[in-house]
């Protein structure tokens, strides 16, 4: 699976690229984005139109990123008291059996009954 999204990845990288140079004449066009309001007008200096769309890519990232932070944060904490909670029970646990050096892990000779031979 790690491969095909390497795969994929590459391939929207490329057909980005390719679109990109076909159309260099498109998103080097400089334009000015000017906001006429009742309040407020006003023209940003004139840029690029691939750094107009990049500038709102990274806003709308920044704008989800935002909004998945109270649950990134209720998930952190739920995390914490979950491993709190934990460390709680594994006090209270009995500590566990240990075995004499030499002797297998599982030892199913002293509690299973010899098997009957067959005639």
């Amino acid at each position: 699976m790690r491969y095909v999204k390497i795969a994929l990845w590459a391939l929207a990288g490329i057909v980005l690229t390719v679109v990109f140079l076909q159309n260099r004449w498109f998103f080097l066009d400089e334009r000015a984005f000017r906001v006429n309001l009742y309040a407020f007008k006003g023209s940003s200096p004139e840029l690029p139109l691939f750094l107009y769309m990049a500038l709102s890519f990274a806003l709308g990232f920044v704008v989800a990123w935002l909004a998945g932070l109270p649950a990134r944060l209720g998930l952190r904490r739920e995390l914490k008291a979950a491993t709190g909670r934990v460390r709680e029970l594994e006090a209270a646990a009995p500590a566990p059996k240990t075995r004499e050096p030499g002797r297998p892990v599982l030892d199913l000779s002293e509690s299973a009954p010899d098997p009957e031979p067959k005639t």
